[in-house]
């Protein structure tokens, strides 16, 4: 998990605590691991057997959780440190449940408990820091870059934030390939990373290359401002029908049955 956890990470846009989107990554991780098991459990070849009466028995991990506040390797490296910190103790509560068979109810208690603990713990630390990759109003925040992409032979990596692009001034996608069109035949980029340093990135840009950039850029706020206008609208054209409903209802008039 410390080493490949955060190995083909999927970027997503996920709900944010006030509402609108932030950018995270999905982390997920299978992994066939080595196991033993007594041989009178299983029916096992005596070939298979090994010293002490135990066979080998292969099982399936999973790994499942997201990034939002930090970078996908660092999440890994938390996650996989809590979990080895959770199989010591529990080798140790092992350990003496086998000398102390009256203490066994102990290990049997703490793997589910302190494994749900660990999830719920790492899930509200992981959604009560800051996002990662909250889009700001100093430019455009970089969630993913395609490989291979322009982007990628720019130099630009996930977190950077792009400030400028030809000398202007960009705040969305759309800004941005405006200020590209404006060089065809070259591209100039001022980026900042996520520790505050300000680096140019630039390339020449060749015909039959791709016209996208290769960005996947953070939610940012006119996503969040649409999204919210939709929803003030569709409650804005209920109420009116409601209210134009009430005001067109036929009235009975006095003296009819």
């Amino acid at each position: 998990m410390a080493v490949i956890g955060h190995l083909w990470a999927i970027p997503a846009r996920l709900p944010g605590r006030r509402g609108g989107a932030v950018g995270g990554y999905l982390l997920q991780q299978f992994w066939v691991m080595p196991a033993v098991t007594t041989a009178s459990f299983l029916s096992w070849p005596a070939g298979a057997i090994l010293p002490g009466g135990l066979a080998p028995v292969p099982i399936t991990v999973g790994f499942e959780t997201a990034a939002v506040a930090r970078l996908p390797r660092e999440r890994a490296l938390a996650s996989a440190g809590m979990i080895a910190l959770f199989g010591c103790i529990l080798l140790a509560l092992a350990w003496v449940a086998r000398e102390r068979s009256a203490l066994a109810w102990v290990a049997a208690l703490f793997a589910p408990v302190a494994r749900e603990w660990i999830s719920l713990w790492s899930f509200r630390r992981e959604w009560s820091g800051s996002p990662r990759f909250a889009q700001g109003p100093g430019g455009i925040r970089v969630l993913a870059v395609v490989p291979g992409s322009p982007a990628a032979a720019l130099g630009l990596r996930p977190g950077d934030t792009v400030t400028e692009v030809n000398g202007r001034e960009v705040h969305s996608l759309t800004s941005l390939y405006e200020a590209i069109r404006l060089q065809p035949a070259f591209v100039r980029m001022e980026v900042r990373d996520p520790a505050g340093d300000v680096r140019i990135c630039s390339r020449s840009r060749y015909e039959g290359e791709p016209h996208l950039l290769g960005v996947v850029a953070s939610p940012g706020e006119e996503e969040v401002e649409a999204q919210v206008l939709t929803v003030l609208g569709r409650t804005f054209s209920i109420l009116s029908g409601f209210l134009r409903g009430r005001s067109t209802r036929k009235e009975p008039v006095r003296g009819e049955g």
